[in-house]
């Protein structure tokens, strides 16, 4: 019989459209499988049930990969992933709509936290099949982990009989608190009966998920009776106990070693140990070793006499219930107290392992030396061990050392040396195009390309200095992307003398990341510099107004004006007299990509600063800063906002924290200098969702299934739409802010928190190929066939200043096949006018 081409008569109206039919259908008008092509057919034919099919992939929302380690759960059971890529069939059901609730979660991924998104499938006839795009976009997320604290009471006991002693009272007293890892010492007084004691004790390093969790713990103070026969003999007492890496009490032997060699001194089967030792006859070197099972953990090593009492933990770090992936390294501060009066140290050096550090981080477990030096101390040391850690993710450990430190005799100073190093925001040390001393009147020569100084100034000088304050003052290189030199920035350093000490030190910090030690910026504006001289008299009141201008990039929008007038009293954060250079000095990079946000939330950042010298404070009057508000007045006033290690908010400290505006320009007093900037808070929530359908697109197609079997019509929808787009937002921002400059910057805020939610939105939508079924009955004709698209629309509010706005996000459902059949019967398969088979053409293409 002839055949029609499926080319012919293509409407130009419809989107791509191949129609293809699986092998199994019959191939001719041919009788087949024993059919006989004459006799009717009037059976009841069962159909397959009806198919939905929900499928997409997880994906990291920054680089766009799939993420391999994704689990999904629809309706509660896991769904099979495969290098980020899910597909998951729902069973046959009754009523008319169905809603599927599936979760997306990663490890790594959205602070642990599961993304939930539901999907609402509409019932179809049996032998049809329909599939529902949904895919989802995750973001990286940062792991924390919380020190315990330790909630102490103490248990004083005779170090010979192990009787408790209940006349004596310790300092601290029952309830100190204090965290793992950080050495404090335990002291008893001196009475009739008991000598006075120091026990330096050091509870092991508990970590927690959870923020501000405590652990109540006893420890035990031994104290030495006195001799009535001789009342100079002293001893030193070394106990502690033996915990797994969860701090939990571990049995084991534990053997006291001295200069190198066991001891016959030795406990078996227990979880805590007690050695007492006589300071004169059994001096020596001593270190305690403990083993549990295939375990071996030691302590550090400590001399007797001299080493006072000492109270510790020894951790098991392979001993535990959990079993971590990774071996954490620890970022480690550093601290000194004073030994009689606990009183912390101020301007200490310390050389850790050998390099002189003020902080450090990746550093391994192990057992390290620590040195401190600081003006009238001795030299503090201590070996410290650092236990193995493991955890699940690669994060640090973060741990205080504390060295405690004996004063010595106050010296006859002659000179104060100043010297430190100049180091960019991630402490790299980065050279200087010069250095100089200001504020005295020594004759210091400036210091040029070097990343570190060192001033001497005679004592005398120094008394002579108003508050004893001098500054050191560097400029760094500062280019642009091309390489083109631009104005040096220029940052300093206070220095203050308190009357004792011989040495001060401190960095100069550039607060900005350097490359190969150059600042380079992106654009000219960024890490511009307004620098304020004012003259103040001797109790740093300013005596003229003084104002700077800050060009930005030249057009009167990006200018800022910074003002100082006459009657501030310039002091420091302890309210000494300032007289040093006013340096201001603009984050662009803030301002284009605002930090420390939340999830549902966005801020826009109009101008964001750092001042220095860092804590200075203006007195009576504000330091004023005003620009333009090329917004016309429509984002409203903004909020004078300070940076924090918890992100950034209002300060207490500042008189006013109201950015106003006059429509034209924007006005912010402040009062202190630390990191600060203008800004505004902009919120996203979620009001209304719905479905709708698109156009119906249809095709002749006049084809007919010749067999007594129910096949499926394979239909694959070339460039079907799929993912999301925002639905007339440029129109809605539009009937609420009539300047294009606010119509731009709400545009963007509403973007960004889309964004962070891990909501992949775009202006259009992606296409792809979707393969489509449609069951076709036995001896039926296909007169026609018809693909819609099902869309799901979420309404929201973003709401900036009491200013709404309505967003819509219009996001593809599923897409839809159907046809219009005729039943012809069995028999009407040699071509009675009803059409082709189904493949006769090779396929049918409907195109747009």
């Amino acid at each position: 019989m002839k055949k029609k081409s499926f080319l012919s008569g293509i409407s130009a109206k419809i989107a791509l459209l191949v129609l293809a039919v699986s092998g199994a259908l019959l191939t001719g008008c041919y009788k087949d499988d024993g059919l006989d092509a004459s006799a009717p057919g009037g059976g009841t034919t069962v159909l397959d049930d009806a198919v939905y099919t929900i499928t997409g992939s997880v994906t990291d929302i920054t680089t766009g990969a799939n993420i391999p380690n994704a689990e999904v759960t629809c309706e509660g059971q896991s769904v099979p992933v495969t290098e980020g890529v899910y597909s998951v069939k729902i069973a046959k059901f009754t009523s008319e709509t169905k809603v599927v609730t599936l979760t997306f979660a990663a490890t790594g991924y959205n602070d642990g936290k599961k993304i939930t998104r539901t999907v609402t499938l509409n019932k179809v006839e049996d032998g049809q099949a329909v599939v529902y795009p949904l895919s989802v976009a995750m973001r990286l997320s940062e792991q924390k982990t919380y020190p315990v604290e330790y909630k102490v009471n103490f248990v004083v006991k005779d170090s010979k009989t192990g009787a408790a002693v209940t006349t004596l009272t310790t300092t601290p007293a029952d309830g100190f608190v204090t965290k793992g890892g950080e050495a404090f010492k335990v002291t008893t007084p001196d009475t009739e009966e008991y000598n006075s004691s120091v026990t330096v004790v050091t509870l092991p390093e508990i970590y927690s998920d959870k923020e501000g969790e405590q652990k109540s713990t006893i420890v035990e103070v031994l104290v030495t009776p006195k001799d009535p026969a001789d009342d100079t003999v002293t001893y030193t007492t070394l106990s502690g106990n033996l915990v797994d890496i969860n701090g939990k009490a571990v049995q084991g032997t534990i053997v006291l070693w001295k200069d190198g060699a066991a001891t016959d001194k030795k406990v078996e089967n227990a979880n805590h140990f007690n050695f007492t030792l006589n300071d004169k006859d059994e001096a020596g070197e001593y270190k305690i070793v403990a083993t549990s099972g295939d375990y071996t953990v030691e302590s550090g090593i400590y001399t007797i006499p001299g080493c006072g009492n000492q109270s510790f933990a020894l951790v098991f770090t392979e001993i535990g219930a959990e079993k971590p992936v990774y071996e954490a390294t620890y970022k480690l501060s550093f601290g000194a107290k004073n030994d009689k009066t606990f009183s912390d140290i101020e301007g200490v050096e310390f050389v850790f392992n050998g390099q002189n550090v003020k902080e450090i981080a990746g550093v391994a477990a192990g057992t390290y030396k620590v040195k401190a030096y600081a003006n009238n101390y001795y030299t503090g040391e201590t070996t410290i061990t650092l236990p193995v850690v493991k955890k699940e993710t690669q994060t640090e450990v973060e741990k205080t050392i504390t060295v405690f430190m004996t004063e010595m005799p106050a010296p006859a100073v002659e000179t104060i040396t100043l010297y430190g190093e100049i180091v960019d925001a991630n402490g790299n040390m980065i050279k200087a195009q010069s250095i100089k001393l200001d504020g005295t009147s020594i004759d210091a020569s400036p210091i040029y390309n070097s990343d570190h100084f060192k001033f001497v100034v005679p004592v005398e000088k120094a008394k002579e200095v108003n508050a004893n304050t001098w500054t050191v003052i560097a400029s760094v290189k500062r280019v642009d992307t091309n390489g083109k030199e631009l104005t040096p920035v220029t940052i300093s350093q206070m220095f203050t003398y308190t009357g004792t000490g011989d040495a001060l030190y401190a960095n100069v910090l550039l607060p900005y990341v350097t490359k190969d030690g150059v600042l380079v910026v992106s654009e000219e504006e960024d890490g511009e510099q307004g620098v304020i001289e004012p003259d103040v008299n001797e109790k740093g009141e300013v005596l003229n107004d003084v104002t700077v201008e800050m060009k930005g990039d030249g057009s009167p929008e990006q200018a800022t004006t910074v003002t100082i007038e006459a009657g501030t009293i310039i002091t420091n954060s302890a309210g000494a007299p300032l007289d040093l250079p006013i340096i201001l000095t603009r984050n662009t990079t803030e301002e284009k990509n605002p930090s420390f946000t939340q999830e549902d939330e966005t801020d826009i950042v109009i101008r964001s600063f750092f001042g220095n010298p860092d804590g200075a404070k203006f007195n009576n009057k504000p330091l004023k800063i005003t620009f333009a508000d090329i917004y016309g007045g429509q984002l409203g006033g903004l909020e004078l906002q300070y940076k924090t290690d918890n992100g950034w908010g209002i300060s207490t400290s500042n008189l006013n924290n109201e950015v106003t505006t006059d429509n034209s320009t924007y006005t912010m007093l402040v009062s202190h200098f630390s990191q600060f900037r203008a800004a505004i808070n902009g919120k996203l929530e979620s009001v209304k969702s719905e479905t709708m359908f698109g156009e119906e697109f249809h095709k002749d197609v006049n084809q007919q299934n010749n067999t007594d079997k129910s096949d499926n019509l394979i239909v694959t929808y070339n460039n079907a739409q799929e993912g999301s787009i925002y639905n007339g937002l440029s129109e809605a921002i539009s009937a609420v802010y009539t300047n294009e400059n606010a119509q731009g910057a709400v545009n963007s805020a509403i973007k960004n928190v889309f964004q962070k939610s891990g909501m992949a939105i775009g202006d259009d939508f992606k296409t792809q190929n979707v393969e489509l079924k449609y069951a076709v009955a036995p001896y039926t004709l296909v007169k026609s066939i018809k693909v819609k698209t099902e869309y799901k629309i979420d309404t929201y509010e973003f709401t900036l200043n009491g200013k709404k706005v309505e967003v819509v996000v219009k996001s593809v459902l599923r897409h839809l096949i159907d046809a219009e059949t005729v039943y012809l019967g069995h028999g009407h398969n040699h071509g009675h006018g009803h059409g082709d088979d189904l493949n006769s053409g090779g396929g049918i293409f409907v195109g747009e």
